[in-house]
Protein backbone atom coordinates (compact mmCIF):
# COMPACT_ATOMS: atom_id res chain seq x y z
CA UNK A 1 0.00 0.00 0.00
CA UNK A 2 1.10 3.52 -0.85
CA UNK A 3 -0.06 6.28 2.07
CA UNK A 4 0.33 9.86 0.73
CA UNK A 5 -0.23 12.75 3.56
CA UNK A 6 -0.30 16.34 2.43
CA UNK A 7 -2.10 19.32 1.54
CA UNK A 8 -2.99 20.32 -2.38
CA UNK A 9 0.29 19.47 -3.88
CA UNK A 10 -0.92 15.51 -3.17
CA UNK A 11 -4.76 15.39 -3.29
CA UNK A 12 -5.92 12.66 -5.05
CA UNK A 13 -7.35 13.23 -8.74
CA UNK A 14 -11.03 12.31 -7.57
CA UNK A 15 -10.64 14.68 -5.34
CA UNK A 16 -9.94 17.59 -7.49
CA UNK A 17 -12.45 16.62 -10.11
CA UNK A 18 -15.36 17.24 -7.46
CA UNK A 19 -13.84 20.98 -7.09
CA UNK A 20 -15.15 24.45 -8.19
CA UNK A 21 -11.89 25.27 -10.65
CA UNK A 22 -11.95 21.75 -12.22
CA UNK A 23 -15.36 22.01 -13.28
CA UNK A 24 -15.28 25.63 -14.09
CA UNK A 25 -12.64 24.75 -16.27
CA UNK A 26 -12.64 21.38 -17.26
CA UNK A 27 -12.10 21.34 -20.99
CA UNK A 28 -9.16 23.41 -20.38
CA UNK A 29 -7.94 21.44 -17.55
CA UNK A 30 -8.52 18.21 -20.14
CA UNK A 31 -6.95 19.50 -23.08
CA UNK A 32 -3.49 20.56 -21.09
CA UNK A 33 -3.84 16.44 -19.73
CA UNK A 34 -4.67 15.67 -16.66
CA UNK A 35 -1.94 13.71 -15.02
CA UNK A 36 -1.79 12.61 -11.23
CA UNK A 37 2.67 12.11 -10.00
CA UNK A 38 0.71 9.95 -7.65
CA UNK A 39 -0.62 8.01 -9.74
CA UNK A 40 2.55 7.21 -11.84
CA UNK A 41 4.16 5.87 -8.21
CA UNK A 42 1.21 3.97 -7.65
CA UNK A 43 1.43 2.30 -11.81
CA UNK A 44 5.63 2.17 -10.75
CA UNK A 45 4.87 0.35 -7.78
CA UNK A 46 1.94 -2.01 -8.36
CA UNK A 47 0.47 -1.09 -5.84
CA UNK A 48 -2.82 0.79 -4.27
CA UNK A 49 -3.07 4.16 -2.69
CA UNK A 50 -4.80 5.59 0.71
CA UNK A 51 -4.56 9.23 0.19
CA UNK A 52 -5.41 11.10 3.32
CA UNK A 53 -4.20 14.55 1.72
CA UNK A 54 -6.44 18.23 2.30
CA UNK A 55 -6.23 21.48 0.28
CA UNK A 56 -4.87 24.40 2.96
CA UNK A 57 -4.20 21.81 5.49
CA UNK A 58 -1.07 22.36 7.50
CA UNK A 59 1.47 20.35 9.47
CA UNK A 60 -0.24 19.62 12.62
CA UNK A 61 -3.10 17.74 11.03
CA UNK A 62 -0.95 16.14 8.85
CA UNK A 63 1.72 14.69 11.55
CA UNK A 64 -1.74 14.17 13.64
CA UNK A 65 -2.80 11.58 10.83
CA UNK A 66 1.33 9.91 10.34
CA UNK A 67 0.81 9.11 13.82
CA UNK A 68 -2.29 7.75 14.21
CA UNK A 69 -1.87 5.69 10.76
CA UNK A 70 1.94 4.31 12.27
CA UNK A 71 0.09 3.25 15.13
CA UNK A 72 -2.60 1.47 13.43
CA UNK A 73 -2.44 0.54 10.11
CA UNK A 74 1.15 0.99 8.13
CA UNK A 75 2.83 -2.53 7.86
CA UNK A 76 6.60 -3.14 6.77
CA UNK A 77 5.74 -3.58 3.22
CA UNK A 78 4.21 -0.35 2.74
CA UNK A 79 5.47 2.81 1.19
CA UNK A 80 4.91 6.41 2.72
CA UNK A 81 4.60 10.09 1.62
CA UNK A 82 4.69 12.59 4.23
CA UNK A 83 4.17 16.26 2.07
CA UNK A 84 5.09 18.88 4.91
CA UNK A 85 2.76 21.82 4.35
CA UNK A 86 4.09 25.48 4.84
CA UNK A 87 5.38 26.06 8.11
CA UNK A 88 3.01 28.91 9.28
CA UNK A 89 -0.07 26.98 8.74
CA UNK A 90 -2.36 25.86 12.05
CA UNK A 91 -5.36 23.65 12.64
CA UNK A 92 -7.44 25.97 14.50
CA UNK A 93 -10.33 23.98 13.96
CA UNK A 94 -10.90 20.75 14.41
CA UNK A 95 -13.84 19.58 11.79
CA UNK A 96 -12.48 22.09 9.41
CA UNK A 97 -8.51 21.20 8.47
CA UNK A 98 -8.89 22.80 4.93
CA UNK A 99 -9.01 26.05 6.96
CA UNK A 100 -5.09 25.97 7.40
CA UNK A 101 -3.91 28.47 5.59
CA UNK A 102 -4.67 31.64 7.08
CA UNK A 103 -2.38 34.43 6.26
CA UNK A 104 -3.52 34.49 2.17
CA UNK A 105 -6.88 32.87 2.23
CA UNK A 106 -10.45 34.70 2.63
CA UNK A 107 -12.54 31.86 4.84
CA UNK A 108 -15.62 33.65 4.03
CA UNK A 109 -19.05 31.67 5.00
CA UNK A 110 -16.56 29.06 6.49
CA UNK A 111 -16.42 30.36 9.92
CA UNK A 112 -18.45 32.48 11.90
CA UNK A 113 -17.66 35.78 12.79
CA UNK A 114 -15.81 35.12 15.68
CA UNK A 115 -13.69 32.53 15.18
CA UNK A 116 -12.98 34.61 11.93
CA UNK A 117 -11.96 37.47 14.63
CA UNK A 118 -10.05 34.95 16.82
CA UNK A 119 -7.80 33.93 13.46
CA UNK A 120 -7.47 37.80 13.18
CA UNK A 121 -6.29 38.45 16.48
CA UNK A 122 -4.27 35.13 16.75
CA UNK A 123 -2.16 36.39 13.27
CA UNK A 124 -2.00 40.00 14.74
CA UNK A 125 -0.94 39.02 18.23
CA UNK A 126 0.19 35.36 18.39
CA UNK A 127 1.82 34.26 15.19
CA UNK A 128 5.61 34.46 15.23
CA UNK A 129 7.77 32.09 12.91
CA UNK A 130 10.36 31.56 15.22
CA UNK A 131 7.67 29.64 16.56
CA UNK A 132 6.31 27.93 13.10
CA UNK A 133 10.34 26.87 12.32
CA UNK A 134 10.61 25.35 15.97
CA UNK A 135 7.11 23.09 15.00
CA UNK A 136 8.64 22.25 11.57
CA UNK A 137 11.71 20.99 13.30
CA UNK A 138 9.64 18.47 15.75
CA UNK A 139 7.95 17.39 12.81
CA UNK A 140 10.90 16.66 11.12
CA UNK A 141 12.82 14.69 13.69
CA UNK A 142 9.37 12.97 14.44
CA UNK A 143 9.60 11.61 10.75
CA UNK A 144 13.20 11.15 11.47
CA UNK A 145 12.50 9.03 14.30
CA UNK A 146 9.41 7.19 12.51
CA UNK A 147 11.33 5.89 9.40
CA UNK A 148 14.88 4.79 11.30
CA UNK A 149 12.46 2.54 13.54
CA UNK A 150 10.04 0.77 10.76
CA UNK A 151 10.38 -1.09 7.48
CA UNK A 152 8.03 0.82 5.98
CA UNK A 153 10.01 2.94 3.14
CA UNK A 154 9.67 6.63 3.74
CA UNK A 155 9.62 9.53 1.96
CA UNK A 156 9.20 13.37 3.07
CA UNK A 157 8.35 15.85 0.03
CA UNK A 158 8.82 19.68 1.39
CA UNK A 159 6.49 21.77 -0.34
CA UNK A 160 7.09 25.69 0.94
CA UNK A 161 10.06 25.24 3.33
CA UNK A 162 13.25 23.14 2.49
CA UNK A 163 13.97 20.72 4.66
CA UNK A 164 18.03 19.15 5.01
CA UNK A 165 19.84 17.31 2.39
CA UNK A 166 17.46 18.71 0.17
CA UNK A 167 17.51 22.01 -2.31
CA UNK A 168 14.24 23.46 -3.30
CA UNK A 169 10.83 22.10 -2.66
CA UNK A 170 7.53 21.50 -4.57
CA UNK A 171 6.50 25.37 -4.18
CA UNK A 172 9.68 26.02 -6.17
CA UNK A 173 8.92 24.00 -9.24
CA UNK A 174 5.36 25.38 -9.03
CA UNK A 175 6.04 28.99 -9.45
CA UNK A 176 9.20 28.05 -11.80
CA UNK A 177 6.86 26.92 -14.24
CA UNK A 178 6.35 30.86 -15.43
CA UNK A 179 8.55 32.92 -16.55
CA UNK A 180 8.16 35.35 -14.25
CA UNK A 181 6.25 36.70 -11.39
CA UNK A 182 3.96 38.94 -13.14
CA UNK A 183 2.58 36.11 -15.09
CA UNK A 184 1.90 34.16 -12.40
CA UNK A 185 -0.19 36.62 -11.08
CA UNK A 186 -1.80 37.28 -14.27
CA UNK A 187 -2.08 33.33 -14.35
CA UNK A 188 -4.34 33.20 -10.83
CA UNK A 189 -6.29 36.53 -11.98
CA UNK A 190 -7.22 35.17 -15.44
CA UNK A 191 -8.60 31.63 -14.16
CA UNK A 192 -9.92 32.50 -10.72
CA UNK A 193 -6.78 30.08 -9.04
CA UNK A 194 -4.54 27.48 -10.55
CA UNK A 195 -6.16 24.75 -13.09
CA UNK A 196 -3.19 22.23 -12.40
CA UNK A 197 -3.72 19.36 -10.24
CA UNK A 198 -1.37 19.96 -7.27
CA UNK A 199 0.29 23.09 -9.02
CA UNK A 200 2.07 21.01 -11.47
CA UNK A 201 1.79 20.50 -15.17
CA UNK A 202 1.39 17.15 -17.19
CA UNK A 203 5.45 16.62 -17.54
CA UNK A 204 5.97 17.88 -14.54
CA UNK A 205 3.89 15.76 -12.82
CA UNK A 206 5.34 12.86 -14.74
CA UNK A 207 8.81 13.75 -13.69
CA UNK A 208 7.82 13.77 -9.83
CA UNK A 209 6.35 10.53 -10.06
CA UNK A 210 9.69 9.04 -11.18
CA UNK A 211 11.91 10.57 -9.03
CA UNK A 212 9.38 9.57 -5.97
CA UNK A 213 9.71 5.96 -7.49
CA UNK A 214 13.13 6.41 -7.37
CA UNK A 215 13.08 7.31 -3.62
CA UNK A 216 11.09 4.40 -3.04
CA UNK A 217 13.18 2.28 -4.66
CA UNK A 218 16.81 3.07 -5.05
CA UNK A 219 17.03 5.53 -1.81
CA UNK A 220 17.41 8.72 -4.52
CA UNK A 221 17.25 11.88 -3.65
CA UNK A 222 14.83 14.36 -5.16
CA UNK A 223 16.01 16.94 -7.04
CA UNK A 224 14.02 19.88 -7.16
CA UNK A 225 16.56 22.49 -8.38
CA UNK A 226 17.25 20.28 -11.82
CA UNK A 227 15.20 17.75 -12.88
CA UNK A 228 12.03 19.45 -13.36
CA UNK A 229 11.06 21.74 -16.54
CA UNK A 230 10.73 25.52 -16.09
CA UNK A 231 9.02 28.44 -18.16
CA UNK A 232 6.14 26.38 -19.40
CA UNK A 233 4.07 29.32 -19.41
CA UNK A 234 5.88 32.60 -20.87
Amino acid sequence: MLYIFGDSFSVSKEYFVTTPIYKNNQSLIEQQGLVSWIDVVSNNLNTEVENYSTVGAGNEWIMNLVLNKFGTSISDDDYVIVQLSASNRRWFFYDRPHLGNFHNTVFGDAVSKDEQKAVDYYGKYLWNDTADTVNLNLALLALKHIALNTKAKVLVLAAFNEIPGVKGCLNKVCFEEFNDLDLISAYYREHGGDLRLNHLSKDNHIILGEQVTNFLTQSTIVDFDNKFIKNIYK
